[in-house]
């Protein structure tokens, strides 16, 4: 007896619902214009307000999928009336007498997170200071404009340093941030810097002529900011006494590397000590030199008796030697 009325009761519940899911009548659906969803999934109550039915009824229909949010910050999919009736068939549910009303498409975007400009200039700031060769001391880092602030579908946020053109540490220097979420590459911003480097380097202390020895007399240190035509710049004395300018240096100009060279101490037409070593003996010999030479280079010598010419490497003032005994023939 109690089984049979349990029974009942059940069946007078379900009827109207069941009835109501077969027919859908009086329901309508009113669709939202846009909507912005951090889920991948989306559903007919996500992008519509449904009314007209019972609860049970409603909250079934609103809960049938219709397909999935789009992935990228700028992708958008498009829900017309005729594709939630097309979906509410699919699922069993008669749709004639369902009437639509609000927006005559319902645009899905994904939700969307802010990356600020000052995060993008503070992560390509730090970029440079990690990879500089100057020291924390010597720089400022200072924007040249500020990025735009960007917006990017919500999830994990990684972003990646990348020179536009070759890696510059001085000047304006431009970088792209490439800003992925969830490993997928969603925007790349680029980022405009200006580095001022100052640094204690040597400049000379009067004029320079060309050709003329480096000296205590003529160099000294002095704090300069550096300029990317100047970024090899020495800072180091001892790298240029005794030697000397490639060109004439004004006073209190920067001395770069290629304003220094070393001397010359074998000069064109000289004679000089030809030397050639070999285990546990040494043959010495005059020759003529055909060229100017630095210590370390190798220049034309004349052999003296036989006049062939032959290379050798200066090693000392007047002094060069040979690798080879068949070169002084």
């Amino acid at each position: 007896m109690v089984n049979r009325w349990f029974l009942s009761i059940i069946s007078f519940l379900l009827v109207p619902v069941l009835s109501g899911i077969a027919q859908a009548e009086g329901i309508i659906i009113e669709l939202k214009k846009e909507v912005q969803l951090a889920s991948q999934e989306f559903t007919i109550g996500d992008i519509a307000t449904i009314t007209g039915a019972q609860t049970p009824l409603a909250d079934m229909i609103g809960r049938i999928p219709m397909g999935k949010v789009p992935e990228m910050e700028t992708a958008k999919r498009n829900i017309t009336p005729a594709e939630i009736i097309y979906r509410l068939g699919q699922e069993g549910i008669e749709a004639q007498t369902i009437s639509f009303s609000g927006a005559e498409v319902s645009t899905i975007k994904p939700q969307l997170q802010p990356v600020l400009a000052e995060d993008l200039v503070t992560v390509v700031e730090t970029f440079i200071r990690e990879t500089m060769p100057w020291s924390e001391e010597e720089v400022i880092i200072e924007p040249i404009r500020m990025p735009e602030t960007v917006e990017v579908c919500l999830g994990a946020v990684t972003v990646e340093v990348v020179p536009v053109s070759k890696v510059s540490y001085i000047g304006q220097v431009r970088y792209s941030v490439i800003i992925s979420v969830d490993g997928r590459v969603q925007k790349s911003v680029d980022v405009f810097l200006r580095v001022r480097v100052f640094k204690d380097v040597l400049v000379a202390s009067r004029n320079i002529k060309r050709g003329e020895m480096f000296s205590p007399a003529n160099i000294m240190m002095a704090k300069r900011e550096l300029q990317p035509s100047s970024q090899d710049a020495l800072s180091d004395p001892r790298f240029v006494l005794g030697m000397v300018a490639t060109r004439s240096i004004s006073a209190q100009k920067i001395i770069k590397d290629d304003f220094v060279d070393m001397p010359v101490i074998v000069h064109r037409r000289e004679l000089v000590q030809v030397l050639y070593k070999h285990e546990n003996f040494q043959i010495e010999t005059v020759g003529v030199a055909k060229e100017d030479g630095c210590v370390g280079q190798f220049i034309r010598i004349q052999n003296t008796d036989s006049k062939k010419l032959f290379f050798a490497r200066v090693v000392g003032v007047r002094t060069v030697e040979i690798e080879a005994q068949e070169n002084l023939r």
